[in-house]
């Protein structure tokens, strides 16, 4: 089976997008991923040029479903992606708190870095120098999968979370709107959600936003010294 990302002819060019700190973007972006997933489901055929991703690749199951990996991602980010943002919170805050990567370029990264990071020698040796809380709870293609998915991790109700977790664990049996191989990872980011949401989300929230300040200020002051630097000696 032949796997694609889906390029639609407005954002033509980009990916499904997402960001190192969803609670800190504007409103305005999280609507355009929005708008994209709706705009796909509700689009005539033909509207959409296709190429292939090594993304979706990876991610597809060896057995045959009824269902095309890309509709399963984009239900997944429509529906869920506010679990697997929180999933790998710890993860997109540590990235952010060096100059290392942007987020963008370290999600492109891992995507196509292989098994264990074998095609590029440069992340595995980043994810070695940092820490984050719950490292390992995830496993490698885990977090490529989670890295997709974007959304305000905003407050819900534990019959809503409860509730979510059952209609993702059918589909892990059925796919019929998500492939189970895409169901097996949501499911345990929303066990996830359980386990570390009501305490840690705060504490987490609030060192994301010390975080991002920190990187803007530091983004302002090489502005400063490199116009300092342009202008030489006085």
């Amino acid at each position: 089976m032949q796997s694609f990302v889906l390029i639609n002819q407005r954002y033509c060019g980009h990916e499904v997008r997402t960001a190192a700190h969803a609670d800190l973007i504007c409103q305005s972006e999280i609507q355009d991923s929005q708008s994209f997933c709706d705009q796909y489901f509700c689009s005539p055929p033909g509207h959409f040029l296709l190429k292939q991703s090594p993304l979706i690749s990876s991610l597809m199951s060896t057995k045959r479903y009824n269902i095309d990996p890309l509709v399963s991602l984009l239900y997944c980010i429509k529906h869920y992606a506010s679990y697997g943002n929180f999933a790998t919170y710890c993860l997109r805050t540590v990235v952010s708190a060096t100059d290392v990567y942007t987020f963008s370029t370290f999600k492109q990264c891992y995507t196509a870095s292989g098994e264990n990071h074998a095609n590029n020698p440069k992340l595995r040796k980043f994810l070695e120098t940092v820490s984050y809380e719950d490292s390992d709870y995830f496993s490698i293609s885990e977090i490529r999968f989670l890295l997709q998915l974007t959304a305000f991790c905003s407050p819900r109700s534990d019959a809503k979370v409860e509730r979510d977790l059952r209609r993702v664990t059918r589909e892990i049996k059925l796919g019929k709107r998500i492939l189970p191989s895409h169901a097996s990872i949501l499911a345990k980011a929303i066990e996830y959600w359980k386990l570390r949401y009501n305490d840690k989300y705060v504490e987490w929230s609030r060192r994301a936003a010390d975080v991002h300040k920190d990187r803007i200020t530091r983004s302002k002051l090489r502005k400063v010294l490199e116009i300092a630097g342009n202008h030489g000696p006085l």
